[in-house]
């Protein structure tokens, strides 16, 4: 492979880690937001049921 393809790939390596590694956090935040929201609930009834 020529010197610029052998960057290209690196670039789309380094992209796949960095979009999986983004979409660990997300599920991780959106986890503890969903605990908060529970607790949020559960202490002080907020939000209201619907």
């Amino acid at each position: 492979m020529g010197d610029a393809q052998c960057r290209f790939a690196d670039d789309e390596e380094g992209l796949a880690a960095a979009t999986a590694e983004a979409s660990e956090l997300i599920g991780e935040a959106n986890a503890q937001l969903a605990a908060v929201q529970q607790l949020a609930h559960q202490q002080y009834g907020y939000p209201p049921a619907r």
